[in-house]
């Protein structure tokens, strides 16, 4: 079976948002639709890579598209894949205080910046 991911991007008060009650019914809502992925959180909002069946991700990103506690949301970069990322995370998570995400807007090899995203989601799953 192929897996569609999805990396996005978008922009976030984050200060005025309260991540994990999103962080608790994202869980719930993935599991149901078999959706894994990761969310990492910064000081100007998320990025977020999406995995699972195909119809379920467009709707879930549709839904995060028109989501008021987003804006400026980015589709990065959206393929197949036979194995998913992170198939044991109904919704992985990471805050991260530094802003070198910045710098992933402004890379052109968006395979660079799935890369990044994939390391920096694994490195904080490492105690």
């Amino acid at each position: 079976m192929k897996y569609k991911y999805l990396l996005y991007s978008s922009v976030s008060e984050i200060d005025k948002i309260n991540v994990y009650d999103i962080l608790k019914v994202a869980r719930e809502e993935n599991k149901k639709f078999g959706i894994t992925g990761f969310l990492i959180c910064h000081l100007g909002g998320f990025y977020q890579l999406i995995e699972g069946k195909e119809s379920n991700i467009n709707q879930l990103y549709h839904n995060i598209s028109t989501d008021e506690r987003h804006s400026d949301v980015n589709m990065i970069i959206v393929g197949e894949r036979e194995e998913r990322f992170f198939p044991d995370w109904q919704m992985g998570y990471v805050r991260i205080e530094e802003d070198i995400f910045s710098q992933w807007n402004n890379i052109k090899d968006k395979d660079l910046v799935l890369n990044e995203f994939i390391s920096t989601a694994q490195s904080s799953l490492q105690f």
